[in-house]
């Protein structure tokens, strides 16, 4: 069987017709557009230029130089060391000051631990300082000053105030690394310290040395008689109620001590004199 396979003439439709080619009607939202990004990104480029010519201006104005610096919180640090350690000048103004420089002046003070800078318009800083507090001194060339943080602060000079504990055997490299394993027996030192703060019957009062060895661990030496005491890596207040205990039984016995060792669980091991 064959088949008769018609060529029929498609008529081309509506729908396919060829399209007319792009007129300028047609372009015109397209145009529009690019105006508007162009207006705006001249606008932010002449608003940049503007506020550059205005701070500029700004930070040369005499107006807004610094005429006066209030200090809060001062009481080890003095204020005209401060604003003397602070940079600033006649000439600082206060659109053109580096806040972080500013801080980062006034802290290397020994006494300054933080600082907190406020402008206040038009020429004026407001300083808040917080100042290191002592807990012990560190016996290396020569005494220093200790605070809570383990970091070693100032050097001891005349006048200062030296009725603090000083924590001897730390070399030179524990006291001023920055690496926690190298301050393990410092930190221990300070938390008993920190301890004995709280205690009303053998206080940080009562004890003139704490020296700290990676064999022995702590042992202090009491304010009266110098008396060593091993306290060993462990600290408890228990153990040191045992203490308290023995120094009253000796009291009343009338026996001087030559060392105690309290680095035990449940008792004190006490080494008397003998007379000759």
């Amino acid at each position: 069987m064959s088949v008769d396979y018609k060529t029929r003439k498609i008529k081309r439709t509506k729908h396919f017709k060829k399209k007319n080619t792009l007129t300028v009607k047609d372009l015109v939202p397209f145009i529009k557009f690019g105006f508007k990004v162009t207006f705006l990104a001249l606008m932010v480029i002449t608003g940049y230029l503007a506020w550059g010519q205005v701070s500029s201006r700004l930070k040369e104005a005499p107006y807004f130089q610094v005429r006066k610096m209030a200090f809060k919180g001062c009481v080890k640090v003095r204020e005209d060391e401060l604003y003397a350690q602070s940079g600033i000048t006649d000439e600082t103004n206060l659109f053109a000051l580096d806040m972080k420089e500013l801080a980062a002046n006034m802290t290397k003070h020994p006494w300054v631990k933080k600082v907190a800078v406020k402008k206040q318009y038009p020429d004026r800083l407001i300083v808040t300082v917080e100042e290191r507090e002592p807990v012990a001194m560190v016996n290396l060339d020569r005494l220093y000053y200790i605070d809570e943080d383990g970091e070693v602060f100032k050097k001891v000079v005349k006048g200062d105030n030296t009725y603090y504990p000083v924590i001897t055997g730390v070399s030179e490299y524990e006291a001023f690394s920055k690496r926690a394993d190298d301050k393990k027996l410092i930190m221990k030192a300070i938390s008993l310290i920190d301890m004995l703060q709280l205690r009303d019957d053998f206080t940080d009062k009562d004890i003139s040395e704490i020296n700290i060895s990676e064999i022995d661990g702590l042992v202090l030496y009491t304010y009266r008689g110098a008396l060593p005491v091993k306290v060993g890596h462990d600290i408890s207040n228990k153990a040191f109620d045992r203490l308290v205990r023995v120094f009253k039984e000796l009291d009343k016995m009338g026996v001087h001590s030559k060392f105690i060792d309290i680095d035990y669980d449940k008792r004190v091991v006490v080494r008397v004199e003998t007379s000759s």
